[in-house]
């Protein structure tokens, strides 16, 4: 392709037509962003704690992090893309299923749990899917979706039944094995102690509007005075490239506005203030 590419800057047609060319098996892309799907895909920025690539036959990553890589505000979501290819669909949707298990990032939320069970899911699996799926999916398995971030109690471990691929070396020659069980193996299953970070949070009872995250004022929707409904948008604030909307916890009448368009905040200072209850 950049073959192509360079001959065509160069004022040089192309060396082979359309009917040179033909469809060899399939592919699946799935993109690795920095993003919450439990906030509406709201961006993360932060420090890659832990950064692991999946690999073996038909996977590839293209993506420039690792361990210590810095998400930075300034930028777009995305980490880096991650294909699978396979002689048919449902081959590449295997690879791409267990190269999403094997894919490891901590330090900040990001698309893979919530590919994961999409990629998993019936409707991916049969094709029966279009342009709402994300947003369907995303609201009838709410619950899954907030265990496989770690925001709900697990009471039970769900073992994964799907035979594993491996590539394996034995002497000078490569073979491609298919792992279908554990030959009656005992297995322990231990659970991994969850990870803390400290944030500030705007609780229901505060009089403050906090941002939800780092980033640039990019409007106050409100003014001085103002009466304010619960879950009005009173801000957006702009960070990796997206507007993000920022709505009130609760009602009030405004009596302090913190932060003025242009200006950068830091996750958790407040935006704007509403007159105390009394």
């Amino acid at each position: 392709l950049v073959k192509a590419q360079i001959r065509i800057a160069a004022g040089e047609r192309l060396w082979f037509t359309q009917s040179d060319l033909s469809s060899r098996g399939h592919s699946i892309e799935c993109r690795i962003n920095a993003e919450s799907p439990l906030h509406d895909f709201r961006p993360c920025a932060g420090t890659l704690s832990v950064y692991r690539e999946p690999g073996g036959p038909g996977v590839r990553v293209d993506a420039a992090a690792a361990t210590g890589t810095v998400i930075p505000q300034e930028y777009d979501s995305l980490i880096g893309k991650l294909i699978t290819w396979g002689h048919d669909r449902d081959e590449a949707r295997e690879r791409m299923s267990r190269a999403l298990r094997e894919y490891v990032i901590e330090g900040v939320d990001t698309t893979i749990p919530f590919l994961r069970l999409l990629v998993a899911g019936g409707a991916f699996a049969s094709g029966d899917y279009a342009t709402p799926t994300v947003d369907e999916f995303r609201h009838q398995h709410a619950g899954q979706i907030a265990e496989a971030y770690g925001r709900a109690p697990q009471e039970s471990v769900v073992l994964d039944a799907e035979p594993s691929i491996l590539v394996v070396e034995v002497g000078d020659k490569r073979f491609t094995v298919r792992v279908q069980g554990l030959n009656g193996a005992r297995l322990s299953a231990a659970r991994r102690a969850p990870k803390f970070k400290t944030t500030k949070k705007t609780i229901s009872g505060s009089p403050a509007v906090s941002a939800p995250m780092h980033g640039i004022v990019a409007e106050i929707r409100v003014a001085l005075g103002d009466d304010v409904s619960d879950g009005q948008v009173v801000a957006v604030i702009e960070a990796m490239k997206m507007m993000n909307e920022v709505v009130a916890h609760r009602a009030g009448k405004v009596a302090a506005i913190a932060a003025k368009a242009g200006e950068t905040i830091e996750t958790g200072a407040p935006l704007l203030t509403f007159e105390e209850s009394v």
